[in-house]
């Protein structure tokens, strides 16, 4: 009897226990709705009550008491729900969620991934440091003026490895939970903590990295570096501290009457952080107020008040004053990173130079005597390579291709002035056991006789002649020049290209050709032969960038031994200018006008070479002046009849062109084309030697603009 009695008992207090959470946790739903309900009547009062109910005033305290109450409630239920829970795991068979072995299972789990966390966090930073020190070494190698897009990305990691590591260990613990834990109350409490505070951690590091990477001096970004991180990491706990009361306060009892006291008095944390941060900085701001080469009123003002209850305004108004000025200074160096804000600075620049102009008038000069200017101009090659980050890796992979004598047929595709003839004299220094083929008024044959003496037989069919290259002892590669010239735009105009390329198909087994093709003519293959796959690999030379130009300009500059100034394109200074202050201004007008050559050359290291050496005169006192720029009217070409621009197309096409293919080309008569050909000759457009024409340097990009807007040429 005592036994029944004592089970009995045991029976009655487990279902009492069952009675009570049942009853608990309807009590919280209804609060929790009851809650909800009240802040949903919110809106819908007066603008008076609804300040009242969310304010300061009596009824606001009244409102947070209750949300207090109500937040001590829910923290109580969900204790005593957390340690029965805990209980229940003891028990064999007793878990809410699942049995003692599925937990020894959670655990196992979570200690493998705890292990692996570990051993990866120990292996990341010397494999980021190897990876910065191998990308640096690529860089010096390159001789870059600044680090690459790699090297800036290892750097990046390193400064934000950490905190990305825990974030993902966080979400690799969340995912080994069970599916019903991860609905707990307590387990989303402890996820929106951690979330919080890792990603401020993670967000005060990008902010330090970014500021260090756009920092001017080494030595003053070192000297900052650990103040700066101090600083940030002050600021990111403040803010991860309202965030969390804010999300947790949302969370448990809704956006009440707590939630707007925080809203509405969580500035005044700012009070003290901003004393603390003035504390820290104020020597560094009196410092580098100081360091200022010509000091402001302003400046003036700040230095003259260290000391004293007027040197925390006066270092709080500095700090502000260096911190927005370097803001802006980073914000313009990126946004100055993108093409399109470039282009718009290089036509403001060429917009002051045309009022500067208008108002000054013009210093007689002469032209650059004719060896500099040809020495200046795009038909000679640079001394010293130029590396065009666009191409490096498919020139690499090409140099690869012909050491290991892999074989194949290779287009390189470029506009003119693009530097096809530099890269094929580049692969021809490389590898002096090459064949090197140009051009001329009959291309075919002088590419196969040039071939025969390379080649030591007689000259004979182009396939003749390549039957030699595999008994040849220079027959790793086969570079062939304006490889254009073979292909007519008329009916049967691809016979000539035809032929070659299935010569050097039947012959490229070991043997690299390398097929240089004008861009003009490359569209009009590709329209003609539609997806058929000519070549092994297509290398297109694309537009230069801006740094690349530059680099190129005064290399081949310094080359010719010429020293241009750029004394008349400077503004009138201010009075107290001094030495300083206009050598500066001579460098910042440098820039702008080498932006504003390779703006209007669209990157083409061709057309920039020689829109410089226009630029360029000589006084009567043999100083070298860089003139206003002047580019060519394009008026006149809107005016031409169709004949003469069918006959400029021809020319681009065919070039260097005789008038009997253009005729045939353009299907006009004799006369119209002679008429066309003496009339653009007339007017600069084109250029005749030898009986042949081809487009100026001067009028060739506004030439290709004209024929692409009006849909004669394909624009790439």
């Amino acid at each position: 009897a005592r036994e029944r009695t004592v089970t009995e008992h045991a029976k009655l207090d487990a279902e009492a226990r069952g009675f009570r959470q049942e009853r608990a946790a309807a009590l919280l739903a209804e609060t929790t709705m009851l809650d909800g309900e009240r802040l949903a009547l919110l809106p819908f009062l007066s603008a008076s009550k609804r300040d009242a109910s969310v304010g300061f005033g009596e009824a606001g305290v009244d409102q947070a008491a209750a949300e207090v109450r109500q937040l001590s409630l829910v923290l109580r239920y969900h204790r005593h729900a957390t340690s029965v829970w805990f209980t229940s795991l003891r028990k064999p068979g007793q878990s809410l969620t699942q049995s003692v072995w599925r937990n020894l299972l959670l655990v196992f789990e979570w200690v493998g991934a705890a292990a692996l966390f570990v051993w990866i966090r120990r292996r990341i930073p010397l494999l980021l440091k190897r990876g910065r020190e191998r990308a640096l070494e690529s860089d010096r190698e390159e001789r870059l003026a600044s680090p690459s897009i790699g090297a800036r990305a290892f750097a990046f990691a390193q400064d934000i490895h950490r905190p990305v590591e825990w974030l993902l260990f966080a979400m690799a613990l969340s995912a080994l939970l069970p599916a019903a834990s991860q609905n707990l109350l307590e387990v989303q409490l402890v996820s929106m903590v951690v979330q919080w505070v890792l990603g401020g951690a993670l967000t005060v590091d990008v902010v330090n990295s970014l500021a260090g990477q756009s920092s001017g001096s080494r030595e003053e970004a070192d000297s900052s570096r650990a103040l700066r991180l101090r600083s940030l990491r002050l600021v990111g706990r403040i803010v991860v501290a309202v965030g969390l009361v804010l999300v947790l306060s949302s969370r448990l009892v809704g956006k009440g009457t707590i939630y707007q006291w925080v809203i509405s008095s969580c500035w005044l944390a700012s009070i003290p952080v901003v004393a603390i941060l003035v504390r820290w900085w104020r020597k560094t701001v009196f410092r580098r107020a100081e360091r200022a080469r010509k000091k402001s009123q302003f400046e003036r003002w700040v230095l003259a008040n260290q000391t004293g209850w007027k040197s925390f305004f006066a270092a709080t108004a500095g700090g502000a004053y260096l911190f927005g000025r370097g803001v802006f200074r980073a914000a313009y160096g990126w946004v100055g990173r993108f093409g399109a804000t470039r282009s718009v600075l290089a036509y403001l620049f060429r917009r002051q130079l045309d009022k500067l102009s208008a108002e000054r008038a013009e210093l007689p000069t002469g032209p650059l005597p004719g060896p500099t200017f040809d020495a200046l101009g795009p038909e000679v090659a640079t001394a010293k390579r130029i590396v065009v980050e666009s191409c490096t890796e498919r020139i690499e992979a090409l140099v690869t291709r012909i050491r290991d004598r892999k074989g194949g047929v290779v287009a390189m595709v470029g506009a003119r002035g693009m530097g096809k003839s530099t890269l094929l004299d580049y692969l021809r220094r490389q590898f002096p056991d090459t064949i090197l083929a140009g051009s001329s008024a009959k291309p075919e044959l002088d590419m196969r006789t040039e071939m025969a003496v390379a080649l030591a037989v007689t000259a004979g069919t182009l396939e003749g002649v390549c039957k030699a290259l595999p008994e040849a002892a220079s027959r790793r590669a086969v570079l062939i020049d304006d490889a254009q010239r073979l292909i007519q735009p008329v009916m049967g105009g691809l016979a000539g290209f035809d032929e070659l390329l299935s010569v050097a198909s039947r012959h490229s087994k070991e043997t690299t050709w390398v097929l240089a093709i004008d861009e003009v003519v490359w569209l009009f293959l590709q329209r003609a032969r539609g997806a058929r796959p000519l070549f092994d690999e297509e290398i297109r030379l694309g537009p230069w960038r801006e740094e690349e130009i530059i680099d190129l300009l005064r290399q081949r500059t310094e080359h010719v031994g010429v020293e241009p100034t750029f004394e008349r394109l400077l503004e009138k200074l201010p009075p107290q200018a001094d030495e300083i202050d206009r050598q500066e201004a001579l460098e910042q007008r440098a820039g702008s006008y080498y932006r504003l050559l390779w703006d209007y050359a669209a990157g083409n290291p061709g057309v920039a070479l020689h829109m410089w050496r226009r630029s360029l005169g000589v006084d009567e006192g043999g100083i070298v002046y860089v003139r206003f720029f002047q580019a060519p009217d394009t008026g006149d070409l809107e005016r031409l009849p169709d004949a003469a621009v069918f006959v400029l197309r021809a020319v681009l096409q065919l070039a260097p062109a005789t008038a009997d293919e253009i005729v045939r080309a353009t299907m006009l008569s004799a006369a119209d084309v002679e008429d066309a050909l003496r009339y653009a000759i007339a007017r600069g457009y084109l250029a005749a030697e030898g009986g042949r024409y081809s487009t100026t340097w001067a009028w060739f990009r506004p030439i290709v603009t004209h024929l692409q807007r009006r849909h004669l040429l394909v624009a790439p």
